[in-house]
């Protein structure tokens, strides 16, 4: 796994605003990046492109903690938070600061 840069939205921006479900979004998804996406984001954004490189194993993972469910209602099968898009925008940035790939397929999923 390579070094990754400094997290300059830390430094940039204050939370004091963001609603708490949003910084609770935020925390799983930054944890879940570290951990699950990390140690493959290197090879992900290196492999030559075809179907047998697709990593769906990272896809079924973000699907098992449930954030494919952050932008839509409860009605829907949703998590139905108060701040839907502010959550959805949260993922995509701590995605995308791990892997630009990830969060893009993750992004085509849930906002188009």
């Amino acid at each position: 796994m390579r070094a990754l840069p400094p997290r300059m939205q830390d430094k940039l921006y204050h939370d004091m605003i963001l609603p708490e479900e949003t910084l609770e979004i935020r925390k799983k998804v930054r944890e879940f990046a570290v951990k699950e996406i990390a140690p493959v984001a290197y090879e992900i954004a290196h492999k030559e492109e075809h179907m047998e490189s697709f990593p769906s194993d990272v896809f079924y993972k973000l699907a098992k903690e449930d954030f494919y469910k952050i932008p839509f209602p409860k009605e829907v099968g949703g998590l139905g938070l108060k701040y839907p898009v502010c959550a959805t925008v949260v993922t995509v940035e701590e995605l995308a600061y791990i892997s630009n790939s990830i969060a893009a397929v993750y992004d085509v999923h849930c906002i188009l």
